[in-house]
């Protein structure tokens, strides 16, 4: 259940990171390129990670098949070795859950 919660959080940390460059690159900061650099050494760190979890969950026979996005959060189904289960997330608990997350990702590059 934590993998596909990781799996889930992944691409919505990428989101983010996306938005944030984004908006970095329009703004005129005398340290943006440094503050771009940082973000995308994180943002290759997470590809790595998730790149990572899909594997060990391919080997653990577990598959994401399905991810609703709405205003109360994530709702994603998956197969456990031909067990179908449903898992919610919503979006208090994916903005904590993103916040360590950028913090363990800004603390270890």
């Amino acid at each position: 259940m934590y993998q596909v919660k990781e799996y889930i959080l992944f691409p919505v940390i990428i989101d983010v990171l996306h938005h944030d460059i984004q908006k970095l690159q329009k703004t005129s900061l005398k340290m943006g390129d440094a503050y771009i650099s940082q973000l995308r050494s994180m943002e290759h760190h997470v590809y790595k990670d998730f790149y990572k979890l899909r594997q060990t969950l391919k080997k653990n026979g577990i598959g994401v098949y399905q991810q609703k996005r709405d205003e109360h959060g994530i709702t994603a189904k998956y197969c456990c070795r031909g067990y179908h289960h449903q898992s919610v997330m919503m979006w208090e608990y994916i903005k904590a859950q993103l916040h360590s997350k950028f913090v363990y990702y800004l603390t270890t590059n």
